[in-house]
């Protein structure tokens, strides 16, 4: 019998739905999932100029999709779904 090689290790995060009070949170938060994307790198070049407008490129759609109110956020803000 193969020896279990699985060194991965997990770890329960809270998650809770999003409220309109976590808005500015989860708009940083998908903005920043989005940064190294390929099509981010190729609408924004510079980079320093990507990490100022991201948060306000994505807040139209994440306000749109967290309407319907099925929007998740870890309680630490760093994670979204």
């Amino acid at each position: 019998m193969a020896a279990n090689t699985d060194t991965t290790t997990r770890t329960r995060v809270a998650t809770r739905r999003s409220t309109e009070a976590d808005l500015p949170v989860l708009t940083a938060t998908i903005a920043d999932a989005f940064f190294g994307d390929p099509t981010m790198l190729w609408i924004v070049p510079d980079e320093a100029r990507r990490r100022a407008v991201g948060p306000a490129m994505f807040r139209p759609l994440v306000a749109g999709i967290q309407r319907p109110g099925e929007t998740w956020l870890t309680e630490d803000g760093a994670g979204a779904a």
